[in-house]
């Protein structure tokens, strides 16, 4: 197998096992890539409660699916290619 393969196998085998709710913030930052968005944002988007939005996020960026720019309330979050 292809080295390269192997590697984005490995990346959808992760995305498989994302929990739903983390699969939908996702789909999110997909249907706006070149949009940073706030948690707030999200919030309104997706229609979760912020607990919820906030635990996806921790994943996704735990995972490296989405990297977290900014500190604070100025947290934002962009899909990268």
């Amino acid at each position: 197998m292809l080295p390269d393969i192997t590697i984005y196998k490995a990346r959808f085998d992760e995305y498989l096992l994302l929990s739903e709710s983390a699969q939908l913030v996702l789909a999110t930052f997909k249907e706006y890539p070149e949009i940073r968005q706030s948690t707030k944002q999200l919030i309104e988007l997706t229609k979760m409660p912020r607990r919820t939005v906030t635990h996806c996020l921790s994943t996704l960026t735990n995972k490296g699916f989405i990297p977290r720019k900014g500190q604070g309330a100025g947290v934002k979050y962009q899909l990268i290619f």
